[in-house]
Protein backbone atom coordinates (compact mmCIF):
# COMPACT_ATOMS: atom_id res chain seq x y z
CA UNK A 1 0.00 0.00 0.00
CA UNK A 2 1.38 3.64 -0.33
CA UNK A 3 1.52 6.01 2.76
CA UNK A 4 -1.97 8.11 1.52
CA UNK A 5 -3.86 4.55 1.60
CA UNK A 6 -1.51 3.70 4.97
CA UNK A 7 -3.27 6.49 6.61
CA UNK A 8 -6.55 4.82 6.57
CA UNK A 9 -8.30 2.71 8.97
CA UNK A 10 -7.19 3.90 12.67
CA UNK A 11 -4.25 5.78 12.20
CA UNK A 12 -5.76 9.02 11.96
CA UNK A 13 -7.68 8.08 15.15
CA UNK A 14 -4.62 7.10 16.93
CA UNK A 15 -2.86 10.24 15.73
CA UNK A 16 -6.15 12.28 16.91
CA UNK A 17 -5.69 10.84 20.72
CA UNK A 18 -2.10 11.83 20.41
CA UNK A 19 -2.76 15.43 19.83
CA UNK A 20 -5.45 14.94 22.49
CA UNK A 21 -2.75 13.99 24.96
CA UNK A 22 -0.53 15.76 24.29
CA UNK A 23 -2.25 19.93 24.30
CA UNK A 24 -3.93 18.38 27.66
CA UNK A 25 -0.88 17.55 29.04
CA UNK A 26 1.07 20.22 28.36
CA UNK A 27 -2.10 22.86 29.26
CA UNK A 28 -2.83 21.10 32.97
CA UNK A 29 0.42 19.72 33.87
CA UNK A 30 3.39 21.70 32.19
CA UNK A 31 1.23 25.11 32.58
CA UNK A 32 -0.88 25.25 35.24
CA UNK A 33 0.44 22.90 37.77
CA UNK A 34 4.48 23.51 36.82
CA UNK A 35 5.97 26.60 36.84
CA UNK A 36 7.47 26.23 33.28
CA UNK A 37 10.59 27.97 33.76
CA UNK A 38 11.67 26.26 36.89
CA UNK A 39 14.11 23.77 37.10
CA UNK A 40 10.93 20.70 37.69
CA UNK A 41 9.45 22.47 35.05
CA UNK A 42 11.86 22.22 32.67
CA UNK A 43 12.99 18.97 33.35
CA UNK A 44 9.17 17.68 33.15
CA UNK A 45 9.27 19.53 29.84
CA UNK A 46 12.42 18.02 28.20
CA UNK A 47 11.27 14.10 29.21
CA UNK A 48 8.26 15.01 28.05
CA UNK A 49 9.16 15.83 25.09
CA UNK A 50 11.54 13.59 24.24
CA UNK A 51 9.10 10.62 25.29
CA UNK A 52 6.31 12.28 22.92
CA UNK A 53 9.10 12.48 19.78
CA UNK A 54 10.35 8.84 19.93
CA UNK A 55 6.52 7.46 20.84
CA UNK A 56 5.58 9.11 17.65
CA UNK A 57 8.48 9.07 15.57
CA UNK A 58 8.51 4.90 16.08
CA UNK A 59 4.71 5.07 15.68
CA UNK A 60 5.17 6.51 12.18
CA UNK A 61 8.21 4.06 11.00
CA UNK A 62 5.73 1.07 11.86
CA UNK A 63 2.87 2.60 9.87
CA UNK A 64 5.20 3.48 6.72
CA UNK A 65 8.55 1.19 6.49
CA UNK A 66 7.88 -2.31 4.36
CA UNK A 67 7.97 -4.93 6.70
CA UNK A 68 9.64 -7.19 4.03
CA UNK A 69 9.11 -9.48 1.05
CA UNK A 70 10.80 -12.61 -0.24
CA UNK A 71 12.63 -11.03 -3.46
CA UNK A 72 10.94 -11.79 -6.89
CA UNK A 73 12.59 -15.05 -8.70
CA UNK A 74 14.80 -16.06 -5.16
CA UNK A 75 15.94 -19.16 -4.46
CA UNK A 76 19.20 -20.37 -2.77
CA UNK A 77 22.43 -19.20 -4.45
CA UNK A 78 23.54 -22.86 -4.64
CA UNK A 79 20.54 -24.09 -6.60
CA UNK A 80 20.79 -24.59 -9.82
CA UNK A 81 18.32 -24.54 -12.20
CA UNK A 82 18.38 -28.54 -12.50
CA UNK A 83 18.08 -28.55 -8.71
CA UNK A 84 15.23 -26.06 -8.23
CA UNK A 85 13.11 -27.96 -10.84
CA UNK A 86 13.79 -31.27 -8.96
CA UNK A 87 12.82 -29.51 -6.44
CA UNK A 88 10.07 -28.22 -6.62
CA UNK A 89 8.44 -31.27 -8.14
CA UNK A 90 9.61 -32.77 -4.72
CA UNK A 91 8.05 -30.61 -3.08
CA UNK A 92 4.76 -30.61 -4.89
CA UNK A 93 4.44 -34.41 -4.73
CA UNK A 94 0.61 -34.97 -2.84
CA UNK A 95 2.58 -38.02 -0.64
CA UNK A 96 5.15 -35.91 0.90
CA UNK A 97 2.74 -32.92 1.48
CA UNK A 98 0.62 -35.19 3.44
CA UNK A 99 3.30 -37.14 5.06
CA UNK A 100 6.29 -34.93 6.00
CA UNK A 101 6.63 -33.48 9.32
CA UNK A 102 7.03 -29.58 9.73
CA UNK A 103 10.38 -28.51 9.31
CA UNK A 104 11.08 -24.66 10.13
CA UNK A 105 14.82 -24.66 8.58
CA UNK A 106 14.09 -25.52 5.07
CA UNK A 107 13.49 -23.76 1.77
CA UNK A 108 9.30 -24.60 0.87
CA UNK A 109 7.57 -23.75 -2.26
CA UNK A 110 4.45 -21.91 -1.91
CA UNK A 111 1.95 -23.10 -4.33
CA UNK A 112 -0.51 -19.54 -4.24
CA UNK A 113 2.29 -17.67 -5.46
CA UNK A 114 4.54 -20.06 -7.52
CA UNK A 115 7.87 -19.44 -5.97
CA UNK A 116 10.39 -20.00 -3.24
CA UNK A 117 10.10 -18.94 0.09
CA UNK A 118 13.05 -18.98 2.76
CA UNK A 119 12.68 -20.38 6.59
CA UNK A 120 10.55 -18.23 8.36
CA UNK A 121 8.89 -16.84 5.53
CA UNK A 122 4.99 -17.25 5.10
CA UNK A 123 2.31 -16.86 2.31
CA UNK A 124 -0.67 -14.57 3.92
CA UNK A 125 -3.60 -15.47 2.48
CA UNK A 126 -5.97 -13.44 3.98
CA UNK A 127 -3.60 -10.24 5.21
CA UNK A 128 -4.93 -9.33 8.72
CA UNK A 129 -2.90 -6.05 9.20
CA UNK A 130 -2.66 -5.07 12.63
CA UNK A 131 -5.11 -2.40 12.94
CA UNK A 132 -3.56 0.59 14.91
CA UNK A 133 -0.87 1.10 11.94
CA UNK A 134 -2.86 -0.67 8.95
CA UNK A 135 0.34 -2.54 8.21
CA UNK A 136 1.66 -5.64 8.59
CA UNK A 137 4.16 -6.24 11.25
CA UNK A 138 7.71 -7.89 9.39
CA UNK A 139 11.50 -8.20 9.78
CA UNK A 140 11.91 -4.31 8.74
CA UNK A 141 9.11 -2.82 11.03
CA UNK A 142 9.04 -5.34 13.99
CA UNK A 143 11.68 -3.22 16.11
CA UNK A 144 9.62 0.32 15.53
CA UNK A 145 6.61 -1.70 16.65
CA UNK A 146 7.82 -3.11 19.99
CA UNK A 147 9.32 0.59 20.50
CA UNK A 148 6.07 2.23 19.81
CA UNK A 149 4.74 -0.13 22.38
CA UNK A 150 7.49 0.49 24.75
CA UNK A 151 7.26 4.62 24.72
CA UNK A 152 3.63 4.08 25.06
CA UNK A 153 3.31 2.34 27.98
CA UNK A 154 6.11 4.11 29.39
CA UNK A 155 4.64 7.86 28.19
CA UNK A 156 1.65 6.50 29.65
CA UNK A 157 2.72 5.72 33.09
CA UNK A 158 4.68 8.74 33.59
CA UNK A 159 1.45 10.58 32.30
CA UNK A 160 -0.66 8.82 35.22
CA UNK A 161 1.90 9.88 37.72
CA UNK A 162 1.97 13.46 36.76
CA UNK A 163 -2.01 13.57 36.99
CA UNK A 164 -2.15 12.09 40.09
CA UNK A 165 0.05 15.42 41.62
CA UNK A 166 -1.55 17.48 39.29
CA UNK A 167 -5.32 16.01 40.74
CA UNK A 168 -3.82 16.62 44.89
CA UNK A 169 -2.69 20.09 43.88
CA UNK A 170 -6.12 21.24 42.26
CA UNK A 171 -8.22 19.54 45.23
CA UNK A 172 -5.68 20.99 48.13
CA UNK A 173 -5.97 24.83 46.18
CA UNK A 174 -9.75 24.77 45.84
CA UNK A 175 -10.24 23.39 49.45
CA UNK A 176 -8.11 26.52 50.33
CA UNK A 177 -9.39 29.01 47.90
CA UNK A 178 -13.08 29.95 46.52
CA UNK A 179 -13.36 27.21 43.79
CA UNK A 180 -13.17 28.68 40.08
CA UNK A 181 -14.27 27.58 36.54
CA UNK A 182 -10.44 26.74 36.04
CA UNK A 183 -10.52 24.39 38.57
CA UNK A 184 -13.16 22.41 37.56
CA UNK A 185 -11.44 22.43 33.78
CA UNK A 186 -8.36 21.19 35.27
CA UNK A 187 -10.61 18.10 36.86
CA UNK A 188 -12.45 17.73 33.59
CA UNK A 189 -9.56 17.57 31.72
CA UNK A 190 -7.95 15.01 34.51
CA UNK A 191 -10.70 12.55 34.22
CA UNK A 192 -11.10 12.60 30.57
CA UNK A 193 -7.29 11.68 30.76
CA UNK A 194 -7.68 9.11 32.80
CA UNK A 195 -10.43 7.32 30.85
CA UNK A 196 -8.08 7.88 28.00
CA UNK A 197 -4.75 6.28 29.24
CA UNK A 198 -6.31 3.55 31.65
CA UNK A 199 -7.35 1.24 28.85
CA UNK A 200 -4.35 2.44 26.89
CA UNK A 201 -1.75 1.11 29.66
CA UNK A 202 -4.45 -2.14 30.02
CA UNK A 203 -4.43 -3.02 26.31
CA UNK A 204 -0.87 -2.27 25.55
CA UNK A 205 0.36 -4.10 28.41
CA UNK A 206 -1.30 -7.40 27.11
CA UNK A 207 -0.39 -6.87 23.79
CA UNK A 208 3.41 -5.75 25.08
CA UNK A 209 3.50 -8.80 27.15
CA UNK A 210 2.61 -11.54 24.34
CA UNK A 211 5.02 -9.94 22.28
CA UNK A 212 7.76 -10.04 24.30
CA UNK A 213 7.35 -13.44 25.20
CA UNK A 214 7.91 -14.04 21.10
CA UNK A 215 11.04 -12.03 21.21
CA UNK A 216 12.03 -14.11 24.14
CA UNK A 217 11.54 -17.39 22.55
CA UNK A 218 12.91 -15.79 19.02
CA UNK A 219 9.08 -16.94 17.12
CA UNK A 220 6.51 -15.37 15.56
CA UNK A 221 2.39 -16.21 15.76
CA UNK A 222 2.34 -18.52 12.91
CA UNK A 223 5.10 -20.51 14.04
CA UNK A 224 4.15 -21.07 17.29
CA UNK A 225 1.02 -22.76 16.02
CA UNK A 226 3.22 -24.71 13.64
CA UNK A 227 5.89 -25.42 16.93
CA UNK A 228 2.84 -26.17 19.10
CA UNK A 229 1.97 -29.28 17.09
CA UNK A 230 5.80 -30.52 16.76
CA UNK A 231 5.62 -30.88 20.77
CA UNK A 232 2.63 -32.15 20.63
CA UNK A 233 4.32 -35.20 18.32
CA UNK A 234 7.64 -35.32 20.37
CA UNK A 235 5.54 -35.65 23.78
CA UNK A 236 4.00 -38.78 22.02
CA UNK A 237 7.49 -40.33 20.75
CA UNK A 238 8.60 -39.40 24.55
CA UNK A 239 11.13 -36.68 23.65
CA UNK A 240 11.19 -33.16 24.27
CA UNK A 241 11.33 -30.57 21.30
CA UNK A 242 13.56 -28.18 20.79
CA UNK A 243 12.84 -24.89 18.22
CA UNK A 244 15.35 -24.56 16.23
CA UNK A 245 15.79 -20.61 16.49
CA UNK A 246 15.53 -19.93 20.04
CA UNK A 247 19.20 -18.91 21.21
CA UNK A 248 18.23 -18.11 24.31
CA UNK A 249 16.48 -15.39 25.62
CA UNK A 250 19.91 -12.60 25.33
CA UNK A 251 20.89 -13.98 21.86
CA UNK A 252 17.20 -14.05 20.70
CA UNK A 253 16.92 -9.92 22.05
CA UNK A 254 19.97 -9.22 20.08
CA UNK A 255 17.81 -11.11 17.20
CA UNK A 256 15.21 -8.12 17.32
CA UNK A 257 16.87 -5.09 19.27
CA UNK A 258 20.48 -5.06 17.42
CA UNK A 259 23.86 -6.83 19.20
CA UNK A 260 24.44 -3.70 21.16
CA UNK A 261 21.91 -3.46 24.70
CA UNK A 262 23.02 0.05 25.06
CA UNK A 263 21.04 0.67 21.73
CA UNK A 264 17.70 -1.36 22.06
CA UNK A 265 15.66 1.54 22.71
CA UNK A 266 16.70 3.67 20.21
CA UNK A 267 14.93 3.37 16.75
CA UNK A 268 17.82 1.59 14.64
CA UNK A 269 17.10 -0.67 11.51
CA UNK A 270 17.61 -4.19 11.79
CA UNK A 271 20.45 -5.85 10.79
CA UNK A 272 20.64 -8.81 8.02
CA UNK A 273 18.01 -8.86 5.51
CA UNK A 274 15.42 -11.07 6.88
CA UNK A 275 16.39 -14.07 4.66
CA UNK A 276 18.85 -16.51 6.68
CA UNK A 277 18.62 -16.72 10.46
CA UNK A 278 20.89 -18.14 12.60
CA UNK A 279 20.29 -20.73 15.07
CA UNK A 280 20.49 -24.42 13.56
CA UNK A 281 23.77 -26.38 12.25
CA UNK A 282 23.53 -25.08 8.41
CA UNK A 283 22.85 -21.59 7.73
CA UNK A 284 20.15 -20.93 4.71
Amino acid sequence: RNRHERMCSLVPLVLCLFVWCYVAFSYVALYMWLDPWSLSGIAHIIVFHVLTVLLNYNYLKAVYVDPGRVPQHWRPAEWSDADAAQRKTAELDPAKLRSRNYDFTEVRFCRKCDAWKPPRCHHCSECERCPWINNCVGYFNHKYFLLFLTYILIESLYMMVVYMFCLVAVSEEMSTTVPTGWHSLQIIIIIFQFLTIIPTIIGCSCLYYYQLQMVFENITGIETFNRDLEERKMRKLGKVYQFPFDRGTSRNCNEVFGPKPQMWLCPTEPLGDGLSYKGFEMEV
